[in-house]
């Protein structure tokens, strides 16, 4: 007969790692029914309340869904702030892209520290007499948070804890 050698094999030894990724959690977000009138200026048309954990987060964008019977151009000259800095805008609703008004930050994103934040929406109110408007978040991907140890990595905000939906926005 012949002879057979057995010797082990053993591949290459892949670790495997785990990171927790910065915290973003919205407060629960109510809808306050309001009276205003058209001139008024710098009117708050969204806020919340944001918790940053774990570490500091670039904001890097932010889109809101406009929607109510009055027309798209009944608010103006939309900016976002940031306990009452404004870090983008102004810019307009966009008829064409679904009554969304974007705010890209991507060049310059705001840092958020870790803590307690105010996020407001601003807007000059032009004209909709007995109309109504809302603003709203309408997915996770609306909001853009990047973890500033973790380059490239976007942190998921969620509403008291909850996965942020349409339901909660």
């Amino acid at each position: 007969g012949t002879v057979s050698t057995y010797s082990n094999v053993m591949g290459n030894a892949l670790q495997i790692g785990s990171v927790v990724t910065a915290g973003v959690n919205f407060a629960d977000i109510s809808e306050i029914p309001v009276s205003v009138d058209a001139g008024t200026q710098a009117y708050n048309v969204w806020s919340d309340t944001v918790s940053v954990s774990t570490r500091d987060v670039n904001l890097r964008a932010a889109t809101f869904k406009f929607v109510g019977s009055a027309p798209v151009d009944a608010v103006s000259n939309l900016s976002l702030y940031v306990d009452g800095t404004k870090v983008a805008g102004p810019a307009m609703i966009n008829a064409a892209n679904n009554n969304k008004v974007t705010f890209d930050l991507g060049s310059m994103p705001y840092l958020l520290k870790t803590g307690s934040h105010t996020m407001d929406l601003r807007g000059d109110i032009v004209k909709g007499s007995n109309r109504t408007i809302t603003f709203s978040i309408e997915n996770v991907a609306d909001l853009m948070f990047e973890d500033t140890n973790l380059v490239g990595v976007n942190v998921s905000a969620t509403v008291n804890n909850a996965t942020l939906s349409q339901g909660n926005s």
